[in-house]
């Protein structure tokens, strides 16, 4: 009764906030499997949803939606080429967009709005839902307000290396506190760390790591916002 039997591909948005979500899914998989491609869609909940309880391992391919890449914006295609082979004119268009994508950021609503305002306005909600909706509904955290000083704190932290005892101090919690609030915020796609390389065996370099926001545009500082751009367009491509 949900689905036209015909329809070669069945598209699933925000189904873990359905009680037994993944129970009837693997039931829904393993019945039509042969027939029918599942396509399951959701915010980074449904990522941690998954990790948990009932397994549906050997039943999906996990891939992550990237904010929109400059090349994307510009609409050159993948790897922006024809942008370095455009007259002149169209080359000042494309400094333009990237003055726009560089302070509009890259999720789609406050990027296509193309308003400074606007996008300020989708990102302070965006926080506060982060940390009172999402973070506390699946984690068991008691200092929310703290956790959302950590998040006013971490654009501050972009393109120098990562002192967590620094954030520690300011926020005056343990040590280990401060660095799981991190791996939450990692969990839910809000930031994301890059250790050095080097040798393991040497202890600094093991330590030291560099972080990075998923949306560069909370960043302030016009040369650590363009590292975390393209630091992004780099996870991307790894990814």
């Amino acid at each position: 009764q949900l689905f036209d039997a015909g329809s070669p591909l069945w598209v699933l948005d925000e189904i873990h906030k359905s009680r037994h979500w993944k129970n009837w899914l693997k039931g829904l998989f393993d019945e039509h499997r042969g027939r029918h491609q599942i396509l399951v869609t959701g915010s980074a909940k449904l990522n941690a949803y998954v990790r948990g309880g009932d397994s549906l391992q050997g039943r999906y391919f996990l891939h992550r939606l990237h904010p929109f890449t400059l090349s994307e914006y510009l609409g050159l295609g993948f790897d922006g080429s024809a942008w370095l082979e455009m007259p002149g004119s169209a080359t000042e268009e494309g400094k333009k967009a990237l003055e726009d994508f560089l302070a509009l950021g890259g999720f789609p609503e406050p990027l296509l709005s193309g308003s400074s305002r606007k996008a300020s306005r989708w990102r302070l909600a965006y926080g506060q839902r982060l940390v009172e909706e999402e973070i506390r509904n699946l984690e068991s955290l008691k200092h929310l307000d703290q956790v959302e000083l950590l998040w006013d704190r971490l654009p501050t932290t972009v393109g120098s290396v990562l002192s967590i005892n620094s954030l520690r101090e300011d926020l005056e919690v343990a040590f280990e506190t401060a660095r799981n609030w991190i791996r939450i915020f990692e969990k839910f796609y809000a930031v994301f760390r890059i250790p050095p390389w080097g040798p393991p065996r040497i202890k600094a370099v093991k330590k030291e790591q560099k972080l990075y926001l998923w949306d560069w545009a909370r960043v302030e500082e016009p040369g650590p916002r363009f590292e975390n751009l393209v630091a992004l367009h780099l996870l991307r491509l790894c990814h």
